[in-house]
């Protein structure tokens, strides 16, 4: 008989990710209370797609049910750690970014987000904007150029990150972000990359 560690390893290295549980632990359960329940269709199927996008092995498994204003989710085989949890669950996902110029964009302006490191082993995401998002970033950056702005991105209201624009950009661009580290910036990009929810949500109960 195949030795369960042996196989948690081998799963493990598939899936490259080092913030999950145990493929062989029990049923983990979260429990988030929605204020206005017309927003809980929503917040299910954007909070379910946020913790898929971190499930540590195809064998992992996360069924959800709705109890009054409640959204219980249970996952099997596996899950996201503890703390990527708290972060995919408690960001709303709001982004802006924004200069003296004006909104540059929004998160329903993300067609792709992407984490990478650049030439100076500054973390960094990649924007892919849509068609209108890029000719308004395009435009406002010459601007900002020639006025030698600072652009200021904020999510949920944190500032996450103040850049001097130095080139027009383009539909395609990366922001760095020298004081968000990649296991952060990573979990951030998850939330964006699966849209805002329409309202903040409690965690009234977790077992992981």
């Amino acid at each position: 008989m195949i030795n369960r560690a042996i196989i948690f390893i081998f799963l493990a290295s598939l899936t490259g990710c080092d913030q999950v549980t145990s493929l062989f632990e029990g049923e983990n359960i979260l429990v988030v209370s929605v204020s206005n329940e017309k927003h809980i269709p929503e917040t299910r199927k954007i909070l379910l797609s946020r913790f898929e996008d971190y499930s540590p092995s195809f064998l992992s498994s996360i069924s959800t049910e709705v109890d009054s204003n409640k959204i219980i989710f249970s996952f099997k085989r596996g899950s996201p750690s503890k703390e990527i949890i708290e972060i995919l669950t408690s960001t709303q996902g709001n982004l802006t970014a924004r200069s003296p110029e004006g909104i540059w964009f929004t998160e329903k302006d993300i067609v792709e987000i992407i984490v990478k490191k650049d030439k100076y082993e500054r973390n960094t995401l990649v924007f892919t904007l849509t068609n209108d998002g890029g000719a308004r970033v395009k435009q406002l950056s010459k601007k900002a150029v020639n006025n030698k702005s600072v652009i200021d991105t904020y999510l949920d209201d944190e500032v996450l990150a103040s850049a001097n624009v130095l080139e027009p950009l383009v539909r395609k661009f990366q922001l760095s972000f020298n004081d968000v580290n990649a296991y952060r910036l990573g979990s951030m990009a998850c939330t964006l990359r699966h849209g805002a929810l329409p309202e903040k949500v409690s965690i009234i109960k977790s077992s992981f």
